[in-house]
């Protein structure tokens, strides 16, 4: 059987991760981007979810410039998480 994550199941996530000595150089913000694109024009999904790290200040300023929501926190195999989503409209609309 398939694990839930956040009561859910079936669902695109966007994930990154960089070396510290690239962080703040545009890199997450642009591969995300053309994730996003590929993923709403291409593959056809309704929506994209994002997990990240409460205290995670910079990815979570990174989903927002994107047009991420926030929907509410979690415990993620003991850890808290905050749970965000992009919903296809909302990335057309920009």
């Amino acid at each position: 059987m398939e694990e839930l994550t956040n009561n859910r199941r079936h669902y695109y996530d966007l994930g990154y991760r960089f070396k510290q000595k690239h962080w703040g150089q545009g890199y997450a913000t642009e591969a995300s981007k053309a994730c996003i694109q590929y993923g709403f024009e291409h593959i056809n999904m309704d929506f994209i979810v994002a997990m990240v790290d409460p205290l995670h200040y910079s990815s979570k300023n990174v989903l927002t410039k994107l047009g991420f929501t926030y929907r509410e926190s979690f415990d993620y195999h003991g850890e808290p998480t905050e749970w965000f989503e992009l919903i296809k409209n909302t990335w057309a609309a920009r």
